[in-house]
C-alpha cells in the first residue's frame, strides 16, 4: 500500500511519499512546496501542479492529511483551508480515499507524545524509515501523517475519513 501524506500549508507545503508492505514501511518521495512569494491563485496552481506529478508517479492507494485548526488569524485559516483543498480534491479525482488527523494525534501516533516538538518528529520520522539524515521540517511532518495512516486507518477508519 502506497500512502502520500500532505502537512497543508499557503506558504510552504510538505509532501511524502511511503510504502507500507506488512509492518514494513519505506520511504519512496519527499519534498516541500515553496509558494510563499506569490499571489494565491499562483499558490493553488503551484501545489495543483505539484501534487498531480506526484499523485502520477507513486499512484497513491491513501492520502493523508492534517485537520485544520482553526487559528487566531481568520485570514491564515481560510488560506490554509484553500491549499488544503487542492489535494483533497486531486484525490478525490484520482479515486483516492483521504484521511485527516490532527497534529496531537500524528504525534501521540509517531513519537508516542501529543505535545512533541518538530524537531522530535523529524528524528522519529528518520529512524522509523530508517533514512541517513533527516527530511526538512515539512516534509517530515507529511511523512509523519502517511505514517500515521498506516498505522491507524486499518482499524478506525471512518473517524479519519474525510
Amino acid at each position: 500500500m502506497i500512502i502520500l501524506g500532505i502537512d497543508p500549508g499557503s506558504r510552504l507545503m510538505g509532501y511524502g511519499v511511503i510504502e507500507k508492505e506488512g509492518t514494513k514501511l519505506t520511504y519512496l518521495h519527499s519534498g516541500t512546496i515553496d509558494v510563499n512569494d506569490r499571489v494565491m491563485s499562483e499558490k493553488l496552481e503551484e501545489i495543483y501542479s505539484t501534487i498531480s506529478k506526484v499523485i502520477e508517479e507513486y499512484k497513491p492507494d491513501l492520502l493523508s492529511i492534517e485537520s485544520i485548526f482553526y487559528a487566531k488569524n481568520v485570514q491564515s485559516t481560510i488560506k490554509l483551508a484553500h491549499a488544503r483543498a487542492i489535494p483533497i480534491l486531486l484525490a478525490q479525482i484520482n479515486k483516492i480515499p483521504v484521511y485527516q488527523f490532527t497534529p496531537l494525534e500524528v504525534k501521540q501516533s509517531v513519537v508516542g507524545y501529543g505535545r512533541a516538538e518538530k524537531y522530535q518528529i523529524q528524528e522519529m520520522v528518520k529512524i522509523l524509515l530508517k533514512l541517513e539524515k533527516k527530511v526538512q521540517a515539512d516534509a517530515s511532518d507529511a511523512l509523519a501523517l502517511a505514517i500515521t495512516c498506516s498505522t491507524t486507518a486499518s482499524f478506525d477508519k471512518e473517524k479519519h475519513r474525510t
